[in-house]
């Protein structure tokens, strides 16, 4: 494990952030993000999750309930120690804060690059496939538009077929939990995502129980926004969501 891949948390303020990483990736990913958050006077945490930058087999010995236990752990630190408390996820990130979202009190969501169907076609099928082929290439490297950041990614170069699997049955968990989430809701996806469907974004949008909520889609990045192009559009948005909320201005809702 690399330095930058390490869990951290950044105290600060009465009021608290959980950054939850994708699928292969690593606290390193959310990092950024963390300590504009953390400038900003929130407190921060950014768990490690199970099976995740150790190596690529560990993924395929985990489960999505593994993943979530240890978000709920992180979160239940925070509400602990903050007087509200926020959750931000990369991707399969996203997924675990919104099933966390609908079944405990978040202040709010903001999800990034989150989905509920992978692109790939061979997805339904991955329930057999993981019995034959224990890992897949990524093609073309990581989904990130930015050459300097795609080259400094340091999470698996590979897609562990039984981690796949799992994140499947997590996003068609998280699909049953949209109409209990009922927090305050900010879904950011990149239109040339092609690792996820930039049309889960309004499946995720519509399908929420909130009715506070807004939808921003980035036009110069690819899946792993809070490291690509347009990485500071990105904590700038997750910044005004979560101070829009704990300062009950909701013109910053006003639109989609």
């Amino acid at each position: 494990m690399r330095p930058e891949q390490q869990p951290f948390r950044l105290p600060g303020g009465p009021d608290g952030v959980l950054l939850l990483h994708g699928f292969t990736g690593s606290p390193a990913d959310v990092r950024p993000l963390g300590e504009f958050l953390h400038a900003k006077g929130l407190t921060v945490a950014a768990p490690l999750l199970p099976g995740h930058a150790t190596e690529p087999a560990d993924l395929n010995r985990v489960t999505w309930q593994d993943w979530y236990a240890t978000a709920r752990g992180a979160f239940e630190e925070l509400r602990r120690d903050c007087k509200h408390v926020f959750a931000s996820g990369l991707s399969m990130g996203g997924a675990l804060a919104l099933h966390l979202a609908a079944h405990h009190p978040l202040d709010g969501v903001a999800t990034l690059a989150t989905g509920l169907r992978p692109k790939d076609w061979r997805i339904p099928l991955v329930g057999l496939i993981k019995h034959v082929m224990a890992f897949e290439a990524k093609r073309g490297g990581e989904d990130i538009k930015d050459p300097a950041a795609r080259n400094g990614f340091t999470g698996y170069q590979v897609w562990p077929t039984s981690g796949v699997h799992e994140l499947v049955r997590l996003n068609q968990h998280v699909r049953e939990d949209l109409p209990e989430v009922d927090c305050p809701l900010l879904v950011m996806h990149a239109r040339d995502d092609h690792t996820v469907p930039v049309e889960d974004a309004q499946i995720l949008f519509e399908e929420s129980r909130t009715s506070v909520k807004r939808k921003v889609i980035l036009e110069n990045s690819y899946h792993v926004i809070t490291l690509d192009y347009e990485k500071e559009r990105v904590q700038s948005e997750v910044w005004s969501f979560i101070s829009s909320v704990l300062g009950g201005d909701g013109s910053y809702f006003g639109g989609q």
